[in-house]
């Protein structure tokens, strides 16, 4: 016996022959020392992984009280390894697997592919309609074939974030006719261990930790919000909400940039030639624009609740991630960061723009958050922190606004596409599969096309 509770495992799956000597079975007790070395070995080939996690790694038998932990193996040893949630301790409606990896004697030797078909194959057996997995941004093999197999990415549900800052990725598989079972009776376990509906991640209180921020006054406005004609504001070149109100300000006609110094210290003028004709004190960049193609009076409703999104979730989000000294307050920013982020992604699904046909101040706000993220402070994250091009609508809207021509160059300057703006933030940090960053950047999008 491998000592293991096979309660609720069919027969059937129980083992599974390979061929060439090689079988897919649970793993015996004696061998869980054993594995947590191989799954060591697998992380740490050509990637890296925190120290704590390392230690969670070899810690099989503490994985074990709520996990079944199944080997592929031949008459040499051990080859790869996955977890899976035993039915009765996991209370999420999709089935998952988790640690997966595969030692360097199991490599070509379609072990993984194995691993993931048994975990698939499980999940159909137990009736569940589709599997959810995290995975750490290191793991790009791993990835490949979560892909191949036919999971897709989900940048909306990236929220996750553990190891220091790391953000976990997201996959989803959809079961073809699941098995029709009885629902197994959840029992809560002794010892509770890092699956979907049961992690210490999910223990953060994003609206305890850090409440909604608000965009704080703007400089020059009275107590209506409204500002004389010919009125100098000045902009500070790294913030985020200023990079948002020149770009406005410019784009609109109602503007003019003035004074935009090389000297990182100094901070640009902007002159208002115009009066603002919306009374109520929303956010300059809004005031300015209103009745103009970026702000149409009848699309206004909407464009505010987009604005008012990015503003408080991403804005202040990335920066409580970068500046905030409470490690608790900082995880929860950047979670609330990673969620917004994704529901932008999937409200662009058959779109171009955030609100309407045509780009609002909306796009332009979320265009300053965007290369701010990829060619600043994402530096200035753990590493693993998402960057842009992890969510292909968001950097396909920021490189198309880009590709107007609309924004002038000084703007293109405050957001790291030129002039001295990135440099005030050290080097951008690399991007996996993107060789110029900034080229990326100002190279066109083409999803007009594909919509047309």
């Amino acid at each position: 016996m491998n000592g293991q509770d096979t309660t609720h495992i069919p027969e059937d799956l129980l083992r599974w022959e390979l061929g060439d000597g090689r079988e897919l079975r649970l793993a015996r007790t004696d061998e869980f020392c054993r594995i947590g070395a191989l799954l060591q070995e697998a992380f740490t080939a050509g990637c890296w992984v925190t120290p704590r996690y390392l230690e969670h790694l070899a810690d099989v038998a503490g994985r074990a009280a709520v996990s079944h932990v199944w080997v592929v193996s031949d008459s040499a040893g051990l080859l790869g390894a996955v977890l899976t949630p035993k039915p009765q301790h996991h209370r999420g409606r999709q089935f998952t697997f988790n640690v997966l990896g595969v030692g360097p004697r199991g490599r070509g030797l379609q072990v993984g592919w194995a691993l993931v078909d048994h975990s698939v194959a499980l999940a159909s057996a137990l009736g569940y309609a589709g599997l959810e997995l995290r995975s750490s941004p290191q793991m790009t093999a791993a990835h490949a074939l979560y892909q191949r197999y036919g999971f897709v990415r989900r940048p909306e549900f990236e929220t996750a974030v553990v190891d220091s800052g790391q953000r976990l990725f997201a996959f989803t598989y959809r079961v073809i006719d699941p098995a029709s079972t009885t629902p197994i009776a959840y029992q809560e376990p002794e010892v509770v261990w890092a699956f979907p509906g049961h992690h210490e991640e999910e223990a953060v209180d994003i609206t305890e930790l850090r409440p909604i921020a608000s965009s704080p006054p703007e400089p020059g406005e009275d107590a209506t919000g409204a500002l004389p004609p010919g009125a100098r504001v000045r902009i500070d070149p790294t913030s985020l909400r200023g990079r948002a109100t020149a770009a406005t300000l410019t784009v609109t006609g109602r503007g003019e940039l003035i004074d935009w110094v090389d000297d990182p210290t100094g901070d640009p003028l902007v002159v208002v030639d115009a009066v603002p004709v919306r009374a109520d004190p929303a956010p300059l960049s809004r005031r300015v624009a209103w009745g103009t193609p970026w702000y149409p009076a009848e699309q206004a409703a909407r464009v505010d609740v987009v604005v008012d999104q990015i503003r408080n979730d991403l804005v202040a989000g990335l920066e409580d991630a970068v500046f905030a000294e409470d490690p608790d307050t900082r995880t929860a920013a950047l979670r609330l960061f990673y969620a917004r982020l994704g529901r932008l992604e999937a409200s662009l699904d058959g779109r171009l723009w955030l609100v309407g046909d045509t780009p609002s101040v909306a796009d332009l706000e979320l265009l300053a958050v965007l290369t701010a993220l990829d060619l600043q402070q994402r530096a200035h994250l753990a590493p693993g922190s998402a960057a842009v091009a992890d969510y292909p609508r968001l950097f396909e809207l920021g490189r198309r606004l880009l590709a107007t021509g609309t924004l002038p160059p000084e703007i293109l300057a405050a957001v790291g596409l030129g002039g001295t703006g990135a440099l005030l933030w050290g080097e951008p940090r690399p991007v996996e599969g993107i060789d110029d960053l900034r080229a990326a950047w100002l190279s066109p999008a083409t999803r007009r096309e594909a919509l047309a």
